[in-house]
């Protein structure tokens, strides 16, 4: 008579192992459900934060500086002349095959605007957004209110007014006032 394999047998299992995949379950549902009360608590009993305070996305308004007083700077080596605060004062000087024009207040502030003068180009515009400006009616290149630019007799005009917001009221006075000769 043929010996019987067990995996031939008939699957005969305990009570108890019958219902191991039902408990299983349930304690899994009630490890969840033990989480989720948990998470609801804690959730429940959290301090609400403070309201986000608005940040401001544009300059405040600004008074245009009254020019009626201001005095006229002409260059001595190139063709350009400008006005500017009287309490400012404009010097040019050379630096290499370069010359700028330094404009800042007599009292020493931070306000500084510089003119760079190069016949090999504008100074700090590469890979900036260019737009189309007017300065002393001619054809010009604006970056922002801080930074323009203007070609003349194959000399680059590079008007700088830095990273001082306070500067840009008086650097926009002083662009409406450039004369190239």
């Amino acid at each position: 008579m043929p010996t019987k394999h067990p995996a031939d047998a008939p699957e005969h299992r305990h009570p108890v192992h019958k219902r191991r995949p039902v408990a299983t379950a349930g304690v899994g549902i009630a490890i969840c459900l033990a989480f989720l009360a948990l998470l609801i608590t804690r959730m429940a009993t959290a301090p609400t934060p403070p309201a986000p305070v608005p940040i401001a996305t544009h300059a405040p308004e600004t008074t245009p500086p009254d020019t009626t007083n201001w005095i006229t700077y002409r260059d001595p080596r190139y063709p350009l002349s400008f006005k500017h605060p009287k309490n400012w004062t404009a010097e040019g000087q050379t630096a290499g095959a370069d010359y700028f024009i330094t404009v800042k207040p007599k009292s020493g502030t931070k306000e500084k605007i510089t003119v760079f003068i190069s016949g090999q180009g504008y100074l700090g515009f590469e890979g900036l957004h260019e737009d189309p400006a007017t300065i002393d009616g001619r054809d010009a290149i604006k970056i922002d209110n801080s930074l323009a630019g203007l070609q003349h007799d194959g000399d680059y005009y590079t008007f700088d007014a830095g990273l001082n917001s306070a500067t840009e009221p008086t650097f926009q006075e002083l662009l409406k006032t450039v004369i190239l000769h």
